[in-house]
């Protein structure tokens, strides 16, 4: 007998909306994503989900299974420890709640206020700090994953705004917005400024309501403004930030030195482009780069100012040279599969705008251009971000395309 939809999905919808504030800003705060996770594996075998599963399904969830299954392959050859497997193994959270998201209707408003919730947590808690010196929660990621966070929760903000028709939702995502682009700032994210500024060109390329067009461009010029005031002000450091990339990048490539944050991130880039000619196959083993690196700084081709780091702060040279050019193509296939699918639903010329087809496209395109700088699986935290969120968005953007 099928399980009941109104029993479970709404209870759902609630415990994945409060999962994220809960993962962002509680330590261990993953217990309700567990309990998600186990509800929708109940849900699957209860109401037979498996006899609803298509073609799409398999290519989307085959993907994402790859991924996870191709890592556990050079870990067993490499001989390397399980635990290694600790950030990868939570792709496999995607395939249950993907195929819940995409068979029951959930609150996804649960969801949004959630989204608006955690951004202006992220904002207000940096100007008590600021102005304060006091803290309304004791951060338990560090500045890098938080800008991750800030520049996502931002974006869906921005974006959500845009399509509220009430005047208090609209102030509501358009404070979200700027409280999370605050939170980019803070943390001194260059990559999560680059990542989401790309993909704001690409969801106002993607816009298709054009009786929108005004607020459309005041949406974008919003940003760009705020962060030409923070640029002519200097709050927190910005314009030094700005101004430190050329001045980095000059120093690495005309003085030879990679004693600076982009110095420093260029010289793991060399040093993996060295490793990679060693085994370009299946790669030189998972969490082997520190090894090699010594190696290489041992034989004086690579500086020692790199030696502590563990990863080539790349999500695309990590996966090249430790497992391979299979891995890169299998990290590729988690990126484009639900890039091509969004596209796909975004195709027809008359039809509506898809909301949730527009936030898995720039979910998908902030952590395509994020992974350029940055390992963006590296942390268990932002693997299961990914994996989370991604599934509910892709499941209810095929429901949103099936109507």
């Amino acid at each position: 007998m099928a399980v009941s939809i109104f029993s479970h999905s709404k209870v759902m919808s609630l415990i994945l909306a409060l999962s994220l504030p809960s993962l962002l800003f509680i330590k261990n705060g993953g217990l309700l994503i567990l309990v998600a996770f186990l509800t929708s594996i109940y849900i699957f075998f209860a109401d037979s989900l498996w006899r609803k599963i298509n073609r799409i399904d398999y290519l989307i969830i085959g993907g994402f299974f790859f991924y996870f299954a191709y890592t556990l392959f050079v870990v067993i050859i490499f001989k390397s420890e399980l635990r290694e497997l600790d950030s990868v193994s939570r792709f496999l959270i995607f395939i249950p709640l993907y195929l819940y998201s995409k068979n029951y209707k959930l609150e996804f408003n649960y969801l949004f206020y959630a989204i608006a919730f955690s951004a202006s947590l992220i904002g207000i808690n940096i100007l008590t700090k600021i102005f304060y010196n006091l803290n309304l929660f004791q951060e338990v990621h560090h500045t890098g994953i938080m800008s991750i966070f800030s520049g996502i929760l931002f974006l869906f903000s921005f974006y959500i705004q845009g399509h509220t028709e009430r005047i208090g939702g609209k102030i509501l995502f358009a404070s979200a917005s700027l409280f999370s682009l605050l939170g980019m700032s803070y943390y001194e994210g260059r990559g999560s400024w680059v990542a989401a500024l790309l993909t704001i060109i690409v969801i106002f390329f993607f816009e298709k309501n054009k009786k929108k067009i005004i607020s459309k461009i005041g949406l974008f010029v919003l940003p760009i403004a705020l962060i030409f005031t923070l640029y002519s002000s200097n709050f927190l450091g910005f314009a030094n930030r700005i101004n430190s990339i050329y001045h980095d990048t000059t120093g690495y490539f005309i003085e030879n030195n990679p004693q600076s944050s982009i110095g420093g991130r260029l010289e793991m880039w060399k040093a993996a482009l060295l490793m990679s000619k060693e085994n370009p196959i299946v790669g030189i083993g998972v969490n082997n780069f520190n090894f090699e690196l010594h190696k290489l700084i041992d034989q004086g081709v690579i500086s020692e100012h790199i030696s502590t780091y563990k990863h080539p702060h790349s999500e695309y040279l990590s996966n090249f040279i430790e497992k391979g050019i299979i891995g890169l193509l299998s990290l590729m296939v988690i990126f484009l599969l639900p890039l091509k699918y969004s596209l796909k639903s975004l195709k027809p010329v008359d039809s509506n705008n898809p909301i949730f087809s527009i936030m898995v496209l720039a979910f998908v395109i902030f952590y395509l251009v994020y992974g350029i700088v940055n390992g963006v699986f590296d942390h268990q935290i932002t693997t299961l971000f990914f994996s989370v969120y991604m599934a509910i968005f892709i499941g209810l953007m095929f429901q949103e395309s099936s109507k």
